[in-house]
Parts: C-alpha cells; structure tokens; sequence
C-alpha cells in the first residue's frame, strides 16, 4: 500500500498525465481502475481550483478543459466536476446581484422630533 502522499505527488500525476495514460491504465485493472483513477482525477482538480478551501471556477474550467480527454474516460465524474463549479458561478452571480441590489436600496428615515 502506497501512503496517500506519494500517490499525489508521483503516481496521481503519471496516471492522468494524458488520456493515453489513463486508457492503459483501466485496461489494465479494469474496473478496479476506476476508483483509483477517478481518487487521481479529484486530487488533481482540487489542488488546481481550490482557493482557500473554495472551487476558483475560471481555475477550474481551465483544468477541466485542460483534462476533458481522460476525465471523459471516468463514468460521471465531468458531469460531477462540472456541476460543482455551476453551482460555485451561480452562488457568485446571486451574491453579487444581492449585493448590487442592496446598495441601491432606499434608505428610510426616522421622522424628525422637532
């Protein structure tokens, strides 16, 4: 059994480095694979498009453009990548539009005492 360090570092990066790699690799474990490759896959996006703890959608899109071809080889997982970072842009464009829409609010007044 490998430590969970080395396979971030060495193995994770070597086994989704190109839809090649990853072709061969399923081939070879079949669908004992795909846990292993899918865990690699979710390990690359994460230290690419996590910012503090929070999906960074345009790091995120760029590495899911930039790993499309093996990502597509995992059942699901674009579908599942890509709906994480739909929810992070619509959170984004709702906080925004709260916030604009709050700024230009009216601003009530107490009736004078005098």
């Amino acid at each position: 059994m490998i430590d969970r360090k080395k396979f971030v570092e060495q193995i994770a990066p070597a086994l989704i480095g190109n839809k090649s790699n990853v072709t061969q690799f399923l081939d070879a474990t079949g669908d004992a694979g795909l846990q292993v490759a899918r865990d690699a896959f979710v390990d690359s996006f994460s230290k690419a498009a996590l910012k503090n703890d929070v999906i960074d959608p345009k790091a995120a899109n760029k590495w899911l453009d930039k790993n499309k071809g093996g990502v597509s080889l995992i059942p699901g997982l674009e579908a599942e990548l890509r709906g994480s970072v739909d929810n992070v842009q619509a959170l984004i464009k709702d906080r925004k539009s709260t916030r604009l829409n709050s700024s230009h609010s009216s601003v009530s007044r107490m009736p004078s005492s005098a």
